[in-house]
């Protein structure tokens, strides 16, 4: 994908520090954060309380971030609804799906969303995503943006 970001270009790192702004300074109560490309990695378990010490640790755990392979937006998506009492996911993607075709993404958020809201973020200008990533957050009556 000619528009995706270089995993450790500085424009990548940008998106980074942005993330971990977002977990920084958004006022919620618990959250988590899911790390995924080929595969999917969460900073905890479960949902976490909105600590300072749980904010260093999840500002590590971004910046630690090498993506390597794939987008498994699907199976992202999945671990996140799997958190018990999370009503809100933010999803950051440089890339269209690779677990599964961007549709039947969109149809199994349809199906199993239950009231999360996701709001997606797209990162770089690739249209095949932007629109993948507006119509998801759609479903759901959340929010896009692109940066």
């Amino acid at each position: 994908n000619r528009s995706a970001p270089q995993a450790k270009g500085p424009r990548f790192k940008s998106y980074l520090d942005r993330l971990e702004g977002l977990v920084r300074n958004y006022p919620f109560k618990k959250f988590n954060v899911l790390r995924f490309s080929s595969d999917v990695t969460s900073f905890r378990g479960s949902l976490a309380d909105n600590t300072k010490s749980n904010q260093d640790d999840a500002a590590k755990f971004i910046q630690d971030f090498t993506p390597k392979g794939g987008t498994s937006t699907l199976a992202a998506l999945k671990r996140a609804f799997e958190n018990r009492g999370v009503d809100t996911v933010v999803l950051f993607s440089d890339g269209s799906p690779s677990d599964a075709k961007p549709d039947a993404v969109k149809a199994w958020v349809q199906a199993n969303h239950g009231g999360i809201v996701v709001n997606c973020v797209a990162i770089g200008n690739d249209r095949k995503l932007i629109a993948f990533l507006k119509e998801l957050a759609q479903v759901t009556g959340g929010r896009f943006q692109g940066i």
